[in-house]
């Protein structure tokens, strides 16, 4: 996973494709969510896990459109941690709207 070294970056928008891992610390990821591998949606990085949230130390990606947000509630989803993506590209229109 590429670091963000700037606010700019952490703000930025990226245009990634789902990879949801089949386990995590023991868990097996469910078959809806697992369903969504390969799936190419805009996410914007949002935040550091630490060391007490679910996915420690990793950066924390949430949907920016109202159609990906209600893509990602459909299967119980808030956000996707880094392991979770692949970051295809970075992205941000001259409005700094998705």
């Amino acid at each position: 996973m590429e670091e963000f070294q700037t606010i700019s970056e952490a703000t930025a928008y990226y245009r990634c494709r789902v990879n949801i891992r089949p386990t995590y610390r023991g868990c097996r990821a469910k078959e809806s969510i697992l369903a969504l591998n390969g799936f190419e949606v805009t996410l914007q990085c949002d935040d550091l896990h630490t060391s007490d949230d679910a996915y420690p130390d990793e950066v924390i990606f949430t949907p920016c459109t109202d159609q990906i947000r209600q893509l990602f509630f459909t299967h119980g989803l808030q956000y996707l941690a880094e392991g979770d993506i692949t970051i295809l590209e970075q992205i941000m229109s001259i409005s700094g709207r998705c």
